[in-house]
């Protein structure tokens, strides 16, 4: 009886391990379905992943990398979505690290990870997630236009809603999570790095109000135009984040473990 794609990881996954060539490795490849559908953001993320996750996996393992761009409310709506009806379409999503406990109704478990060795031997600590394989960690950072500002530059947060020092329009990243944003508002507002948590909510919302005047339209970090226009003279798009790839619950699995381990 043939396995499916999460039987088969279950059972012999330590792919890497396996030389290119071998009887072992054919036999990986003969288990595996012609495709994997995974969510991205779309845009220069997403060439990203294709050139150094995508492409080299496809080659290796004759699987096709299916990307579909979707925002992160059109992720979560989606997952939620086809988990109810039964019909799923994608193999693995991309939420944030720290969801992945309370998504854990929609996604695979994948216990200790004990069945994808390169998570532990490659990955730094805490990779494996239970739900997802933590696979990208970063931060914000303040970016600005160099012909509005050509010798004075921002330094710090509170720079961008210094209109009087450096004029011009801002814009935020809309990334389906509101925690950035309201972070960097509580620290441009003076609050001590340290002192952060729990966040003062009024405060952040007071804050980022005083900037709306100034904030055309928020922009999504990886597809919007905003990123290559001059429309705007300081932003703060989403260099990366602390995100996991999950694979959905009740759809086999094994070609999405192999690309995360």
């Amino acid at each position: 009886m043939g396995l499916n794609r999460r039987g088969f990881l279950l059972q012999s996954l330590a792919l890497s391990t396996v030389p290119v060539g071998s009887a072992a490795w054919a036999q990986a490849q003969a288990k595996l379905e012609d495709s994997l559908v995974i969510r991205t953001t779309g845009g220069v993320f997403e060439q990203a992943l294709k050139r150094n996750f995508f492409d080299p996996f496809s080659k290796a393992t004759g699987v096709k990398v299916v990307p579909v761009a979707a925002s992160y409310g059109e992720m979560m709506a989606k997952t939620a979505a086809m988990n109810a009806s039964g019909r799923i379409e994608w193999d693995i999503i991309s939420p944030q690290y720290y969801e992945l406990e309370k998504l854990s109704n929609v996604l695979a478990d994948l216990g200790d990870c004990s069945a994808m060795p390169n998570v532990a031997k490659e990955g730094v600590s805490n990779a494996c997630g239970r739900y997802g394989v933590l696979y990208l960690i970063g931060g914000q950072v303040l970016t600005w236009s160099t012909q509005a500002f050509k010798d004075k530059r921002p330094t710090k947060w509170a720079d961008l809603w210094d209109q009087s020092s450096f004029p011009g329009p801002r814009a935020l990243p809309n990334t389906g999570s509101p925690w950035a944003n309201l972070i960097i508002s509580l620290l441009a507002d003076g609050v001590d790095a340290a002192k952060l948590f729990p966040l003062d909510l009024d405060r952040a919302f007071a804050k980022l109000d005083a900037l709306k005047p100034a904030s055309p339209a928020k922009h999504a970090p990886s597809r919007s135009p905003v990123r290559r226009s001059r429309r705007v003279a300081l932003r703060e798009p989403q260099s990366a984040c602390q995100c996991a790839w999950p694979c959905v619950r009740n759809h086999s699995c094994s070609a999405a473990r192999v690309l995360a381990a």
